[in-house]
């Protein structure tokens, strides 16, 4: 190899936290300015800490006891967000690395709770074998190595 740049990436360390609930109440309108009530949606995991090989399970909670209208989707997934900063330019990428998806509770319906699990042994990086050359243009295969 002609060329090596070491990338370190550092993250903050994340507090370990046990049976902590998120939620969030969503005023709803229909064509910008029918009210149509508020729903409240909350998340509730066994902890915020995971392993690789782990399975992620936890409950997400939707009351829709005040709202005309029906959820249509609830969708549970494990996102990366990707946020570069060099030089004063700016890069972002969000993916869904693995999901799941449930149809959601009718309108003024009580507390509707579901549980939802995501195995997060199935998240695997693909890593391209063959690589282009600069001179001809062909693509040749890469060492482990590189």
């Amino acid at each position: 190899m002609k060329y090596k740049q070491v990338l370190i990436i550092r993250e903050p360390p994340v507090s370990f936290k046990a049976g902590e609930r998120q939620q969030e109440v969503s005023q709803i309108t229909t064509c910008c300015c029918m009210d149509q009530g508020t729903s409240t949606m909350a998340s509730e995991f066994e902890k915020n800490v995971f392993l690789p090989n782990e399975t992620v399970r936890g409950f997400v909670i939707v009351d829709n006891s005040h709202c005309q209208i029906r959820c249509s989707n609830v969708h549970f997934a494990v996102e990366q967000r990707m946020r570069l900063n060099i030089h004063g330019h700016h890069y972002s990428n969000n993916r869904d690395l693995v999901e799941q998806n449930v149809p959601g509770p009718d309108a003024q319906a009580p507390e509707w709770k579901r549980e939802m699990t995501v195995d997060l042994s199935k998240i695997h990086y693909e890593v391209s074998t063959m690589i282009k050359d600069k001179k001809s243009g062909q693509k040749k295969h890469m060492s482990p190595e590189d």
